[in-house]
């Protein structure tokens, strides 16, 4: 009987050990990011998750991780130190986001909205 506790005793702390490593995995892609249009520019506020506070970007397609704008084409290092990635392209007032690293999505679409109102998007998709 106390071989028997032991295994269950150990079964259980190997399964505690697996799930606190997994959603220490999951919450270090944790992010909300706030979207608005402001002066022509796509304006992005940290709300979680990032090391960022709030950035006005005019180019209209560019990568974004916890760091701010990231570039990965080449860059195997900048992509492995991430903890998610997405693409951001603007068409107008319309705004693409494919999902590269760290994300639930794969691509979210909406409308840029002025700074009175914003969409947040975080790493499962758009909140509301």
């Amino acid at each position: 009987m106390n071989n028997q506790f032991k295994k269950t005793a150990l079964r259980i702390l190997f399964v505690l050990f697996f799930i606190s490593n997994l959603n220490a995995q999951n919450s270090k892609s944790s992010f909300e990011i706030k979207f608005y249009l402001n002066k022509n520019r796509i304006a992005i506020e940290n709300v979680n998750g990032n090391n960022w506070n709030t950035m006005f970007i005019k180019s209209n397609s560019f990568n974004l991780n916890q760091n701010g704008m990231v570039t990965i084409e080449n860059n195997q290092d900048a992509y492995s130190k991430s903890n998610y990635i997405f693409s951001v392209v603007r068409k107008k007032n319309k705004v693409n986001l494919l999902g590269k690293k760290g994300t639930k999505w794969e691509k979210l679409f909406f409308e840029l909205p002025n700074k009175e109102s914003y969409v947040i998007v975080t790493e499962s998709g758009i909140k509301s």
